[in-house]
């Protein structure tokens, strides 16, 4: 997590010019545990622009094909964690029209290879000196830094990993705070171990690792 996954197609949504076109966080309908069919249906409401009722998941799919098969839209599904929800909403190519665009963000790529998805695009950890030069316009707005601050800048660089929302979260430390005021100094330090935002952060990414990958990771585990 917090690879800045949803970020990416955020930005793809808002660049390609359709429009019909939806993002749905599928993150959030299972947090509120409604089920396939409440998925659809809000997917159908925002796109048709009205209430749509449904009562299975096979009256979703024949809905979606309906209103959809002759119809270019850009459609963005954020955070799949199950094959189910992409058979549910983007079943097959013919659901939707020419032109037609589907967006699929997942901590799983062994999903993506099972639906069959043609193109795939896996976001990597920042280099260096981007996230160097992230944090710093992040934490100080400019690209302007005393010298004093680049050797903890440097630092938290590096324990940040190269994740954004790592480094989201560490800049709150140097907003507005002299050297001497600098808290990252101790958060980092060995003595009280790391911030509990970050560490969340790590641990969700290395929870959507597979058994042989975690192997590699024993400190983490």
């Amino acid at each position: 997590g917090g690879m800045g996954k949803t970020t990416l197609a955020l930005a793809v949504f808002n660049l390609i010019p359709i429009n019909l076109k939806v993002h749905v966080s599928l993150k959030m309908h299972e947090k509120m545990k409604c089920g396939l069919p409440y998925l659809q249906k809000t997917i159908l409401s925002k796109l048709v622009e009205e209430k749509v009722e449904l009562t299975s998941i096979p009256q979703g799919i024949s809905m979606i094909r309906q209103r959809f098969r002759q119809k270019k839209l850009l459609l963005i599904l954020d955070d799949v964690s199950e094959l189910e929800q992409l058979q549910a909403i983007a079943g097959k190519h013919e659901w939707f029209g020419p032109g037609s665009r589907v967006i699929i963000t997942t901590r799983d790529n062994r999903l993506l290879t099972c639906h069959g998805v043609e193109s795939t695009y896996e976001v990597k950890e920042l280099y260096e000196i981007d996230a160097f030069e992230l944090l710093r316009q992040k934490a100080f707005k400019t690209s302007e830094v005393s010298s004093g601050y680049l050797d903890v800048l440097k630092r938290a660089v590096t324990y940040a990993s190269g994740h954004p929302l790592a480094l989201e979260v560490i800049r709150s430390h140097f907003f507005n705070k002299t050297i001497n005021q600098c808290i990252l100094l101790r958060s980092l330090g060995k003595e009280e171990g790391p911030d509990k935002k970050i560490q969340t952060i790590l641990q969700m990414s290395f929870d959507a690792l597979n058994e042989e990958d975690k192997s590699v990771f024993p400190d983490i585990a």
